[in-house]
């Protein structure tokens, strides 16, 4: 089984935190990572020279990626993300709406490991507490993706006369940006690779700080949906899995 660990990072978020309600966040760059490859393969907004401009990528650009997607599935790799379901393929069918049914699709058939723990847990585990609970080092140090929107686009502040203004991005922070979208695709692929073969995702529980295991198997969203569905009565708000792929019917229905 191979497989291309799939992220992206986006240009802004909304104050409100609402991001899934909101017009396009619009795209950065992507990192795809495969199982057999040498290095991740990094596509972002660039100029006629190949450097990264401070702008979301265009309908065009984005289309190349999906080709990728189709290329790399028709040779036999399994996508793999963590949330990918509910927000990266999200993120690309809002920036790329003539091609959502395809966006949709792909996110349906393809695993995102995250929602696999929601549909066994009730809740979801982030990307670097599963990287280091199997030995990973998982993201790139001193990096976030809360930062990567205002390293890549610039970030408004307030000067001395209280005026906002844009504090424009540097291609050094646009440089880091490329760098750890690449390292997540890397991490993502790795997990899916250890997990895989151990059967097993593995990490160190916030609240108690005990070791938290769950039986691994390389499912697609779409059959993650059969998984019975844990008991969260005792959880305020529990998130559902149908607010990870509700996006998805407006495009492709209930199949």
């Amino acid at each position: 089984m191979k497989f291309v660990g799939f992220d992206l990072e986006v240009c802004t978020w909304p104050e409100s935190g609402n991001w899934d309600k909101e017009t396009p966040l619009g795209i950065s760059c992507v990192g795809l990572m495969g199982s057999d490859w040498d290095e991740p393969e990094v596509l972002y907004a660039s100029s006629c020279s190949g450097s990264p401009e401070p702008r979301a990528m265009r309908e065009d650009e984005l289309h190349h990626v999906l080709a990728l997607f189709k290329e790399y599935r028709h040779k036999g790799y399994i996508i793999v993300s963590w949330n990918g379901l509910q927000f990266d393929f999200l993120n690309m069918a809002l920036s790329d709406p003539s091609h959502a049914y395809d966006y949709a699709m792909i996110a349906m058939d393809h695993i995102d490991m995250m929602f696999y723990i929601l549909c066994h847990k009730g809740w979801p585990v982030g990307l670097e507490a599963v990287a280091h609970g199997i030995g990973l080092s998982g993201k790139t140090a001193g990096m976030s993706g809360d930062k990567a929107p205002d390293m890549w686009m610039g970030k408004e502040e307030p000067n001395d006369l209280g005026d906002m203004e844009l504090i424009p991005s540097t291609l050094e922070g646009r440089n880091k940006v490329l760098e750890y979208v690449g390292q997540d695709a890397i991490t993502t692929v790795d997990i899916a690779e250890i997990a895989s073969r151990t059967k097993t995702l593995k990490w160190r529980s916030k609240s108690s700080g005990r070791w938290q295991f769950l039986e691994f198997m390389p499912l697609t969203t779409k059959v993650c949906l059969n998984i019975p569905v844990p008991d969260t009565s005792w959880m305020d708000n529990p998130l559902t899995r149908e607010s990870f792929y509700d996006w998805t019917k407006s495009h492709i229905g209930n199949r």
